[in-house]
């Protein structure tokens, strides 16, 4: 697909501050759209390149192609905003020791030598600036209405973390995942060095359901009040958290700082669990996180309408059944496609209200109403929701999940569910 005389034009703005191209031997051919979305344009940062594909859809409304870029760019400015903001206020290093085990991505993001103050509103004003990307990039990939193909190496992405206004190859994410140890093996256990993808109409609509993922969990977070914990605990995550208690930061405590979790006191650790207890502030936004999970469900459905019409095979970002993905070794057959199906009607039938939840105390008598949950919130209170009590008002009879899709999940995925949900959404 060709972008015409408006890509040409762009092209050759972008080609007049165009970062140099990798020196791989290989001959180097200039596309604006490519070069925007793997940070071959200016510093690298997805901020130059956003710049470069508005111009190209602005004046070609139709260029499928562009739009999807655009879209991609976009959504992943998004966690690039709240990468940057962990940078900033020194997230990271803590960050990475809690959810290692879980996120070894975490890991991978610098450390800030000298984290600037920060208040609960800083956090807040991420989040929706996060937000205002995923909603800019469905935008974006909501004018797509035919068949495209985009071909980009993913391990050539390049996130600005710390803020520099520049984003180098130590920021790329094929650098990252390889700090991480995630994704880095190929076949015969040698290091990948690139991973390129042909992205396709499916991944169009996978990409917009990622996005009301993202709004979903923003809608979540804004909803709830979370001061208590900040002001409180926060300096477990965040050293320099504006606090009135700012003696928990410095001089004695109760137990060895040197020798806690975290280089804090374990008491703070237990504080912080204890504080995740968050009263509802903006209501309204539960109701939303509902309709943006519901739309995710919408669009991945729609998604494998696509991908089942395919009948290439080329570096598949998610492939049928028939096909092959760009990831090394990663299947997926046909039990896989049609257990996630189902998972998808059961999800949407939990959010609609339609089954309940099994309940995970008492005689199973009773389950809980998902749907509640988002259209009246009461706060949220981990430990209690843990024990049970904390579910009471949102306990009902009547049709429950079939908890078994649970169990078949886990069976066609080989116990790594969670992981292929992040990968299919």
């Amino acid at each position: 697909m060709t972008t015409g005389l408006a890509a040409g034009l762009v092209a050759v703005g972008a080609c007049l501050t165009h970062a140099e191209p990798p020196d791989d031997g290989q001959v180097w051919i200039a596309d604006p759209v490519v070069d925007a979305v793997v940070g071959r344009v200016g510093s690298g940062t997805f901020t130059e390149g956003i710049g470069v594909l508005e111009a190209i859809v602005a004046a070609e409304p139709d260029d499928d192609q562009a739009r999807f870029a655009l879209g991609l760019v976009r959504a992943i400015r998004g966690f690039e905003i709240l990468g940057q903001a962990g940078y900033r206020y020194g997230m990271s290093k803590n960050l990475a020791r809690l959810s290692g085990p879980f996120f070894p991505l975490a890991a991978a993001v610098p450390e800030n030598p000298a984290p600037e103050p920060v208040r609960l509103e800083d956090l807040r004003t991420a989040v929706l600036a996060a937000m205002a990307e995923a909603k800019a990039a469905d935008a974006a990939l909501a004018g797509i209405d035919g068949d495209f193909a985009l071909r980009a190496d993913i391990f050539a992405l390049r996130l600005d973390l710390n803020g520099d206004g520049a984003a180098g190859e130590y920021e790329s994410l094929g650098a990252m995942l390889r700090r991480g140890r995630i994704m880095v093996r190929g076949e015969g256990r040698d290091v990948l060095t690139e991973l390129p993808v042909d992205f396709d109409r499916g991944d169009a609509e996978w990409l917009r359901g990622y996005c009301h993922l993202t709004m979903a969990a923003g809608e979540v977070m804004l909803a709830h009040d979370p001061t208590e914990l900040f002001h409180r605990a926060g300096h477990v995550l965040f050293p320099e958290n504006v606090t009135p208690y700012g003696y928990l930061k410095t001089g004695r405590s109760p137990f060895q700082r040197e020798s806690g979790f975290l280089g804090v006191d374990p008491i703070d650790l237990v504080s912080m669990i204890h504080l995740i207890d968050f009263p509802v502030s903006e209501p309204e936004r539960m109701g939303r996180a509902r309709e943006h999970l519901l739309e995710a469900i919408g669009h991945s459905r729609a998604m494998w309408a696509h991908y089942d019409a395919e009948t290439d095979d080329s570096d598949e970002w998610v492939p049928n059944p028939k096909q092959t993905a760009a990831f090394p070794r990663a299947v997926m057959d046909d039990d896989m496609r049609s257990v996630w199906l189902r998972f998808l009607d059961d999800a949407e039938a939990v959010l609609e209200g339609r089954v309940l939840v099994p309940f995970w105390r008492g005689t199973g008598e009773r389950g809980l109403n998902a749907r509640r949950v988002f259209t009246e919130p009461k706060g949220f209170d981990m430990i209690l929701w843990v024990q049970g009590t904390a579910a009471e008002p949102y306990l009902e009879h009547g049709d429950q999940l079939d908890t078994r899709i649970w169990r078949d999940l886990e069976r066609v995925f080989d116990e790594r569910t969670f992981r292929h949900m992040f990968w299919l959404n």
